[in-house]
This record gives structure tokens, C-alpha cells and sequence, in this order.
């Protein structure tokens, strides 16, 4: 009698069923040690938060430092923008001759729009330390700007009340006030601004006037505009002994950053080439800035990835302990029937599940930091979800890691010498 052919397909639905089957069992005995680590690891409830604390401070770490080191980067960046990508930033390069150095000429500036086509205005500026006084008290220290007509076009610094400071001014101890300086001021009794007299340089300067509020910005070197008050550069220079160091220029319409940096470089180099001097556009300079801020990144959360070794360690030591204390379930277990890679995968779920908690701690309490920094700082608050994702992946990894030689451990005690302990 002839058996029965078997169905067309079937060696392949009998294969698939046996992989079902397999995956099933393997998702039941990882449902039972998931459930059986939850167990053990509340028996030993404070040994576990102790060794929690690592993980979540590293894990903590991580995602705020790097959120916050992403914030402040597009902060900049953001704040770099909105000067506009057409600004050309002019350093001097330093170099000596004779044992005096060489710092660019005020007429060299204002000359640098009408001789350079690619150029619409160009700006200077020198920056001197010195506090500011009014009615004896100190209303900020050390934030004075000498500046050219040009440099508040340049550096869209917006005029609250009186007027600007003028190429006219020259010499005359005259400046415009930021808005914390004007608020110091007016708290101090004064009902106006204008035409109030602030001691700078040991000098009584009139207040011409008052810009409105604005928050730090990236022009050539930081800025905090609401802290600082401006003066024709000329009597800056005179008396604080100021120089000019770098000046800023706007491009004109149409011109390509590249053509515009060769341009003024050109330029300084024709008229001073005794003088290196540097041209960045805007480009260049956001360009820069964010490899900078992936780099400060990079660096932030390598720093705070030392921490998460350090609760590695701890893992480890607690799972140690664990399999010590449990020499007797271990010898039970293998005495009926486990076999090392059931203990083994025991253990390292146990560590796993214990890392994976302190990683959901520590994305908690890295977001709640992050978000700290920010609203403390005035930033929008956002989460890189790259960090919480890299973290909680990390927690798992390290986990697994420093728990398979716990695992291993376990899986080698002889069952008969366990019973006896």
C-alpha cells in the first residue's frame, strides 16, 4: 500500500511552525525571568537603588547636558542669523613691528565701503573696561562700547527713545544707554533718561540715548547690549587707550561671500600690507560655530558617559552579590532540570532590568534638568531625542554588559556544592 504524498509546502509550513513555536517558548521564559528579576531586585530593595544611582546620574548627564549644549547651539546660531548672513567680520591678525603692534586704522574702516564695491557699510568698535556710575552707585561694570555711526545699522540694535551716536560726535563724551543702564537710572530717582550725565572713564558722559531691550549677541565678540553704553569710538580710544582690533561690514546685493572676504582682504592688503588681516562671512562663521557645537556636544556627553561606566561597576558588584546570596535557588534550580543558559539568561535580565529602570529615571531627570537650564536662561526648552533614545540604549547595553560575567558566574556553580552552601 503506498503512503500518501505530503502536501505541496509542507516541509515548509513544519518549519515555520517549529519557528513559532521556538519564539513563543523563548518569549514565555523571558516573560518568567523578567517577572522573577522585578521579584529579586525588590527583595533587595535598597542594594538596588544604591547601585541605581549611577545609572541614573550618568543617563541625567547625558541627555541634559547634551540638550542643553544643542539649545545653546542653535541659540547662537539663531542669534547669529538674525545680524543677517551678508556681514563680513574684519580681524587683524597679531603681529609686531619694532616691538609695537599693528591694530587697524579708524579711517582705514570708514574708507572700506567706498573703495570695496562688494561693500554697502563697514563698522568699528572697541570695547574698554570701566564702571559705570551714576549718582555713586555702579550701574554696570566694565561694558563700554566705542562704536561708528554704522555699527548700530550693522548690529540691528533698535533706538527706544532720543538718538544715536553720530560720526559727528566724535570726541564728545556723549552715549547711547542700554536698557538695563536706562532701568538702573530710572531707579535711582532720574524720571528721564535723556540728557542725564553717567560717570565713565572718570568722566561725566550725557546720555543722548536709550535702545531698547535685546538680548546678547555674536558681533565679532559677545555682547550684551542692555548692560553696556555706546560712545563715539574716537573718544573711547582717547580716553581709555582702546584699539581697534576687528570692524564689521554688510555686503551688497548680489555679491557671493567668497568674492566679498577676497575683496576686503585685498583691500587691507593694499593699503596696509604691512597688516594681515582676516576676512570671515557669515557663512563660514554658522559654518564653524556648529561644527564647534557638535564637537562641545561630543565632548559633554563623553564626560557624562564616564558616569554611566562608574554604574556599570555597580551593577556588577550588586549582581555579584546577588549570586552569592542565592547559591542554594541556583543549585535547586539546576538540580531540577535548568540548564546553565537558563540561569545565565536569568541574571542577565535581572541586570538588564535594573539598568533599564535607572535609565527611565535618568530620562527624567535629565529632561527636568534641561528644563531647569532653559527657563532659567530664556531659552526655548527643547529635548534631543537623540540623546534619550542613545541613553535608554546605553542604560540597556550596559546592563547586558556588566552582567554577563554575574551571569556567567551563576551558570558555573556546581549544583551539589550550591545545595550545600
Amino acid at each position: 500500500m503506498n503512503e500518501a504524498a505530503p502536501p505541496p509546502g509542507y516541509p515548509g509550513r513544519l518549519l515555520q511552525s517549529f519557528g513559532a513555536v521556538r519564539a513563543t517558548a523563548l518569549a514565555v521564559r523571558l516573560r518568567a525571568n523578567a517577572q522573577e528579576a522585578v521579584v529579586s531586585l525588590r527583595s533587595v530593595l535598597a542594594r538596588s537603588a544604591l547601585a541605581l544611582v549611577g545609572i541614573v546620574v550618568g543617563i541625567g548627564a547625558v541627555i541634559a547636558l547634551v540638550s542643553t549644549g544643542q539649545t545653546v547651539k542653535e541659540e547662537s546660531l539663531k542669534q547669529f542669523r538674525e545680524l543677517g548672513t551678508d556681514i563680513v567680520t574684519v580681524r587683524r591678525q597679531f603681529t609686531r613691528i619694532r616691538g609695537r603692534a599693528l591694530d587697524l586704522a579708524l579711517s582705514d574702516v570708514q574708507r572700506l565701503a567706498p573703495a570695496v564695491p562688494a561693500i554697502e557699510s563697514a563698522a568699528a568698535s572697541v570695547d574698554a573696561n570701566s564702571p559705570i556710575r551714576y549718582r555713586g552707585q555702579i550701574l554696570a561694570e566694565g561694558a563700554v562700547f566705542g562704536v561708528t555711526g554704522a555699527f548700530f545699522d550693522l548690529s540691528k540694535l533698535p533706538l527706544a527713545e532720543g538718538r544715536l551716536i553720530s560720526d559727528l560726535d566724535r570726541h564728545r563724551f556723549y552715549c547711547v544707554a542700554g536698557a538695563g543702564v536706562a532701568r538702573g537710572i530710572r531707579d535711582a530717582g532720574s524720571t528721564s533718561v535723556l540728557g542725564e550725565h553717567v560717570r565713565v572713564f572718570g568722566r561725566l558722559c550725557t546720555v543722548v540715548g536709550v535702545l531698547q531691550s535685546v538680548p546678547p549677541l555674536a558681533v565679532g565678540r559677545q555682547l550684551a547690549p542692555d548692560q553696556t553704553v555706546f560712545m563715539p569710538i574716537a573718544a573711547v580710544m582717547r580716553a581709555a587707550g582702546a584699539r581697534i582690533r576687528e570692524a564689521v561690514a554688510r555686503m551688497n546685493e548680489g555679491v557671493t561671500p567668497e568674492t566679498a572676504r577676497l575683496e576686503v582682504e585685498r583691500y587691507f592688503q593694499r593699503i596696509r600690507p604691512e597688516l594681515p588681516v582676516t576676512a570671515n562671512t557669515a557663512s563660514q562663521l554658522i559654518a564653524r560655530m556648529r561644527s564647534q557645537g557638535q564637537l562641545f556636544a561630543l565632548l559633554l556627553g563623553v564626560i557624562a558617559a564616564i558616569s554611566l561606566i562608574v554604574g556599570g561597576v555597580g551593577v556588577m558588584n550588586v549582581m555579584l552579590m546577588s549570586v552569592r546570596e542565592r547559591r542554594a535557588e541556583i543549585g535547586l534550580r539546576r538540580a531540577i532540570g535548568a540548564r546553565r543558559g537558563d540561569v545565565q539568561q536569568q541574571f542577565v535580565v535581572e541586570s538588564a532590568a535594573l539598568c533599564l529602570a535607572g535609565g527611565a529615571l535618568g530620562v527624567a531627570l535629565g529632561i527636568a534638568v534641561a528644563w531647569g537650564i532653559c527657563r532659567f536662561a530664556g531659552w526655548p526648552f527643547s529635548v534631543s531625542t537623540t540623546a534619550v533614545v542613545a541613553g535608554v540604549s546605553v542604560a540597556t547595553a550596559i546592563g547586558v554588559f556588566f552582567g554577563l560575567y554575574p551571569a556567567y558566574r551563576a551558570s558555573r556553580l556546581d549544583p551539589i556544592e550550591a545545595l550545600r552552601s
